[in-house]
């Protein structure tokens, strides 16, 4: 059994996160590459991968999760890139679509899975934090959690 100790991560965005939810883009790409102990890209015939978007810190609260599954990932040299926004959302998301979790006009939430606290009102240039799980077929692995940031894309 291989156990996976290093996750190399590229975080793409197809342009997201401006003030205009209805001209922002719905989807952004994850890619990265699953390596083994001895650096031996996995390419394993079937990989599930959980996408989960938290709020900062205090509260650290699960505004979103979606999942990949399968994934083949054979002749693939590890690498992956995953359409975030078009897996297959969890009921214990806090809000059904990508652009909700990023729109701090929305208010106060009460998510079913915080650390600590009830609810998060979002502000003003809050991050968020994204947290990849993947597992193929040996037992979950999660990669640590990563702040999120913005880049800007051009409308026209």
């Amino acid at each position: 059994m291989l156990k996976v100790v290093r996750f190399l991560i590229v975080f793409l965005s197809a342009g997201f996160f401006v003030s205009s939810a209805s001209a922002a883009p719905a989807t952004f790409v994850y890619q990265g590459q699953i390596l083994d102990e001895f650096a031996i890209p996995v390419e394993a015939a079937s990989v599930s991968f959980k996408i989960q978007i938290f709020s900062p810190m205090p509260s650290k609260c699960l505004l979103y999760e979606e999942s990949f599954s399968p994934v083949n990932m054979t002749d693939s040299n590890g690498l992956f890139a995953l359409p975030i926004g078009t897996g297959t959302v969890s009921p214990s998301s806090q809000y059904s679509t990508l652009l909700d979790v990023f729109d701090n006009s929305l208010g106060s939430v009460s998510p079913t899975i915080c650390e600590g606290v009830a609810s998060y009102d979002a502000n003003d240039g809050d991050l968020r934090y994204i947290r990849v799980t993947f597992n193929k077929g040996a037992g979950d692995f999660v990669v640590p959690d990563r702040p999120m940031y913005s880049a800007p894309f051009a409308l026209n």
